[in-house]
């Protein structure tokens, strides 16, 4: 059915004298067109809306009639069932009317700034519920053979991290991520139905809808094995990222004062890649899916061009995924994060570039039966890789030493006692090296935490420790408390983070806040055999304000419908605090995101920096940075 402007302006001409309530108008400016195209486009109405026209509110509500209707037998995605809800909601009286059920409540009055009707929770009320099919309603058991299968994981970096963390501090999802990432795609699958779940019997806000669509999209092969089809998921391009940055600065990169590294603002927790001075373009792309009923592959090459190192092509990402039993395996170079830091992680984190490396861990969490069940949930993950082959040479040549091909070996262990809290227990360990290998009783010691004397006699440089999260109806708490050497089993010499996430800042939770803090001690990332310190191809591995420094974070953000958000965020660090110049910066920046059709995503970022004795000297730097990316999704 296609409606022409004309026979709006006569039936609002005749409900004049009759009080019709086909009187009113939905205004031309109003979301509900672009709604409309969204069920048109997905086949829950055969209406084609018409360019510039204006519906009245009848025939907006016989529109959502039909498209109610076609969702009886048709599953609908939640965030298009929002959508709907919305429409249901501006046009109640209407539809009552259609359906015999006509009550003697008027017509809200039409404005050209009218906004969606709200509940008191600030959530978009349904007036009639969609029926969601019985798939969709039924809880992942933990049993649920499927969701066993091997998949590949989420790159730490993706979007998709932050619209699941916005769903657990909604309560859309009861279960709580532990702080070892990357996660699985079937373990994003399964917090996509349990949000689906609940989201058939709570409202949710389109903006929030959105997003959840948005994952149930990235995971749908996923989603449709855990719901019993059979299908394969593929090895595919799943996304392609083109960026352009501006970086303008006095330095391009700053050099600590004990780890042999370097820092840059604005370049920190970004896998390794550091920004050249001026402008930088970056083409990425990621490759992965199944390439058996068992076997996962995920690469990630990226193609780069800046005046300082002219054309780079190399693979940030590459690994190869398979499991026996409850036990995955992972064989290749992955970012991985072990903490719950907003803005790094003190123990292990994608400060670095990603390691090569042997992981095994479990499947997905498991209930611990017995004496521990208190414990709940359990998790554990184990790794071992080697870091450069020419660290002796890069310790010489500044009057240091160190070793070639030092092991990093890593065991972690999460525990999630309820739905509203869980930790991790970490120890990461460097040790070993060509020329520094560990005996038999060396690695009893190891084991026990016996510290040795000297530095010919010390094989290894450990960091352990704890984190947590604690989530409270309308508020998270999170922190990190790990030793940078060990006193018997306890870790000393310790470093804290502690932080608060609060996802409603308003009602309906489209704005939100972080505000983190953290702390290191002088001898952090610091080691008297492994004197380049806690570090890997120039970088820390654990968080870039480095040893005897404090840091303290805000960042706000609004979200909006088609996942759009614009947001901001400052962060002043005190480094190397001992030092008599020792490096402060303040950092502060604008970021935004917008769908721009289906498929494609804008991101942007507009940041400002001052850098006083960045490099121990009395001198202030000024740094300017930009950077725009489009991302497209397959």
């Amino acid at each position: 059915m296609k409606f022409k402007k004309s026979a709006v302006l006569l039936a609002a001409v005749a409900a004049l004298g009759t009080g019709s309530v086909w009187a009113a108008a939905v205004p031309v400016d109003s979301p509900y067109y672009e709604y409309l195209k969204s069920l048109h486009d997905a086949g829950y109405i055969t209406a084609v809306p018409e360019e510039g026209a204006t519906y009245s509110r009848m025939e907006l509500a016989q529109l959502a009639v039909e498209a109610e209707g076609k969702a009886q037998s048709k599953p609908m995605p939640v965030g298009l069932a929002d959508r709907l809800y919305a429409i249901e909601s501006y046009v109640a009286p209407e539809i009552d009317e259609i359906r015999g059920t006509a009550t003697t409540q008027q017509a809200a009055p039409v404005t050209e700034t009218e906004p969606m009707l709200r509940n008191s929770a600030d959530t978009y009320r349904p007036a009639v519920p969609i029926e969601v099919p019985e798939n969709t309603r039924q809880s992942v058991k933990a049993d649920n053979p499927a969701a066993m299968r091997t998949s590949a994981n989420v790159p730490v970096d993706s979007v998709y991290y932050a619209y699941l963390e916005k769903l657990s501090g909604m309560g859309y999802i009861e279960s709580l991520p532990t702080g070892a990432k990357p996660y699985s795609r079937m373990q994003f699958a399964e917090w996509t139905i349990e949000a689906e779940k609940l989201a058939a019997d709570r409202e949710m806000p389109p903006y929030l809808a959105d997003q959840l669509h948005a994952i149930e999209a990235y995971v749908a092969p996923e989603v449709a094995v855990l719901r019993g089809e059979t299908v394969q998921d593929t090895l595919k391009l799943r996304e392609v990222t083109a960026a352009l940055a501006v970086n303008s600065g006095t330095t391009g990169a700053y050099r600590y004062n004990g780890p042999h590294a370097h820092w840059q603002p604005f370049g920190m927790n970004n896998n390794g890649y550091r920004y050249g001075d001026g402008a930088n373009g970056i083409v990425s792309a990621s490759i992965a899916g199944n390439i058996g009923h068992e076997t996962a592959i995920a690469v990630r090459p990226r193609f780069s061009y800046d005046k300082d190192q002219q054309f780079k092509a190399g693979l940030e990402e590459g690994y190869i995924k398979t499991r026996t039993g409850v036990m995955a395996w992972e064989l290749g170079k992955e970012a991985m994060v072990w903490g719950q830091g907003a803005t790094g992680s003190l123990l292990l984190g994608n400060n670095m570039k990603p390691l090569t490396t042997i992981q095994a861990h479990l499947v997905k969490p498991h209930k611990i039966g017995g004496f521990f069940r208190f414990l709940g949930e359990a998790d554990f993950h184990l790794f071992y890789g080697q870091l450069e082959g020419d660290r002796s040479d890069s310790a010489k040549a500044l009057g240091r030493k160190d070793y070639d091909h030092v092991g990093l070996f890593g065991l972690r262990a999460d525990f999630t006692p309820t739905d509203y809290f869980t930790f991790g227990l970490s120890r990461v360990s460097m040790l070993g090296g060509d020329g520094k290998g560990l005996s038999r009783s060396d690695w009893g010691h190891w084991l026990t935490g016996t510290n040795a004397d000297s530095t010919e006699s010390d094989r290894w440089n450990d960091i352990a420790g704890f984190d947590f999260r604690l989530r409270f109806p309308g508020v998270q708490w999170y922190g990190e408390v790990y030793g940078e050497d060990q006193g018997g089993f306890m870790p000393t010499k310790r470093a804290y983070r502690l932080g608060v996430y609060i996802p409603r800042l308003t009602h309906d939770g489209s704005w939100d806040m972080t505000i983190e803090g953290a702390q290191t001690t002088p001898v952090w990332y610091t080691h008297w055999t492994y004197q380049n310190g806690w570090t890997y191809s120039d970088n820390i591995i654990g968080d870039a304000m480095g040893g005897n420094s404090r840091k303290y974070y805000i960042g706000v953000k609004h979200y909006l419908p088609k996942e759009a958000y614009i947001g901001f965020y400052v962060m002043h660090m005190d480094m190397d605090r001992t030092a008599t110049y020792h490096p402060v910066v303040n950092e502060a920046a604008f970021m935004g995101q917008k769908k721009i059709s289906d498929d494609v995503v804008l991101n942007g970022t507009l940041g400002y920096a001052q850098v006083k004795h960045g490099n121990y000297d009395d001198d202030t730097d000024n740094n300017l940075f930009a950077i725009g990316s489009l991302q497209w999704r397959y």
